[in-house]
């Protein structure tokens, strides 16, 4: 099976969970890390250079930059993917609420993690298809 490379965008406060997140991206072959931001404000930048398809925000960001975050993808960045790893059940309703595509608890990441990717490459996929038509 052809793999597309999954071009992606973490957003985490600079520390031990960023450094998790950037060390669990970085081994995998299909995965392409754009960039790492520690802030909504940098994300916009990085996400308007390079047009990720997948961004990571972890659950230490602050509640209401998260949300702006969120916000700004779904407005903007229809094609990429919002994926939010929360700590609790709050940020986890909260981030579906608001229109992330994903939402799970940090720690599912590993297991979850080879699933999302096929959605994922699988919705570009289907993405590249119609523009074509």
């Amino acid at each position: 099976m052809d793999k597309s490379i999954i071009d992606l965008l973490i957003v985490s406060l600079p520390g031990v969970s960023q450094q998790v997140l950037k060390s669990t991206f970085t081994s995998r072959m299909d995965i392409h890390i754009v960039g790492v931001a520690s802030g909504g404000l940098s994300a916009v930048r990085v996400m308007d250079k390079h047009q990720p398809n997948m961004v990571v925000i972890d659950s230490n960001m602050p509640e209401t930059e998260t949300s702006e975050l969120i916000r700004t993808i779904k407005n903007r960045y229809s094609h990429t993917c919002a994926l939010v790893l929360a700590e609790t059940t709050q940020q986890l309703n909260l981030a579906v609420k608001l229109g992330a595509d994903f939402a799970l608890r940090a720690y599912e990441l590993p297991s979850r993690l080879d699933g999302l990717l096929v959605m994922l490459s699988n919705s570009k996929i289907k993405s590249i298809e119609n523009q074509k038509e």
